[in-house]
């Protein structure tokens, strides 16, 4: 009888440089070509690769009377990058243990920003691509739209005080504290995104003057948040001039700012939060203006204990839920080979 196993490996922000991270930053183009290569080795059911920010994980589930694979080589062949690089950085996880850590991970547990309000998002977008990809299988959908509806569960029916939702308001009380306040600070954020979106509400709620740029426009897209103001995306050097600081948050391929144009400003910024992996922001920079990334931004937030046992409580109804799940596949499967038949 055919038994899958699940198998993770992945890096994360407290195990990991953001120099490191960017190598296993991807597209969703070049997650596709990855998956397509990793599944075709032998007793590769399916695939799945989480990339954001924070984390690159990848979650495999493989036939248990082939060869276990090493999850974190097959992800760095496949990627075309240095395996020996992550050898030491990889955290392995395997069956329930990669379960737990996964529900764990879409409640939010192990972001930067605990219980941040965007990381069911994301797995669930990772679930989706592979899925259209053709590189999921039965044993991951369903994990992942378990610990998926455990995450957005978590969000909200727990409330976690006194704790950031998202890196981008990480960054904006990061600017707040720096300045004491932000009332009448003018920011230029660069990218229209959904984290620049959501930086520029904050900004705005906090009453700092916000300016967008704006690459191109699409009907339903590219929505600047009322109250900011726009600018195209290659005026962005002459607004940098006239802000106190700045907010970077694209998925562009390419440095947004670089030295050369911050030497050359007749003003420069106070500060820059990079929010982007890969990185948007040149580290020359590093040495001109005050800058700041996404690990800077990691909040050290300890929820009340009531509050995480309540978000453990879902967690364990929806891992139970998976495994009800997996021993009626695994039964039936059984059945069927007893029968001289196949299981769905």
């Amino acid at each position: 009888m055919l038994i899958l196993r699940i198998v993770s490996a992945g890096i994360d922000y407290k195990n990991t440089s953001i120099e490191l991270r960017e190598k296993l930053s991807f597209t969703d183009k070049r997650l596709l070509e990855i998956m397509e290569v990793i599944c075709e080795n032998e007793g590769i059911g399916g695939c799945v690769i989480i990339s954001t920010c924070n984390r690159t994980e990848i979650y495999l589930s493989f036939d248990d009377s082939c060869e276990e694979p090493d999850a974190g080589e097959l992800l760095c062949m496949a990627a075309n990058v240095e395996f020996s690089l992550f050898k030491n950085k990889f955290i392995y996880r395997y069956d329930d243990e990669a379960v737990q850590y996964l529900m764990e991970v879409a409640c939010g547990l192990h972001s930067a920003i605990l219980c941040e309000e965007q990381i069911s998002g994301q797995i669930n977008s990772a679930a989706q691509l592979s899925r259209e990809g053709g590189f999921s299988d039965a044993l991951l959908n369903t994990l992942f739209r378990n610990a998926v509806t455990a995450g957005k569960r978590a969000l909200t029916e727990v409330s976690v005080q006194n704790v950031p939702l998202s890196t981008a308001y990480g960054a904006v009380k990061m600017a707040e504290g720096l300045y004491g306040t932000l009332r009448n600070k003018e920011c230029l954020v660069i990218g229209n995104g959904k984290m620049g979106r959501a930086a520029a509400q904050y900004l705005l709620r906090h009453g700092c003057r916000v300016t967008m740029t704006l690459r191109t426009y699409r009907h339903g897209e590219n929505i600047i948040p009322d109250g900011c103001g726009k600018i195209g995306y290659d005026r962005r050097f002459e607004q940098a001039e006239k802000s106190d600081f700045v907010i970077s948050a694209t998925r562009s391929p390419h440095y947004t700012l670089r030295a050369d144009d911050i030497i050359n400003m007749s003003k420069k910024p106070d500060y820059i939060f990079d929010l982007a992996v890969p990185r948007d922001i040149e580290p020359e920079i590093y040495n001109i203006v005050k800058c700041y990334t996404v690990d800077d931004i990691c909040v050290d937030n300890s929820a009340q204990k009531e509050q995480l046992m309540k978000i453990y409580s879902i967690i364990d109804e929806f891992k139970e839920r998976f495994e009800q799940w997996r021993k009626y596949k695994e039964n039936a499967q059984s059945v069927c080979a007893v029968q001289g038949g196949t299981a769905d």
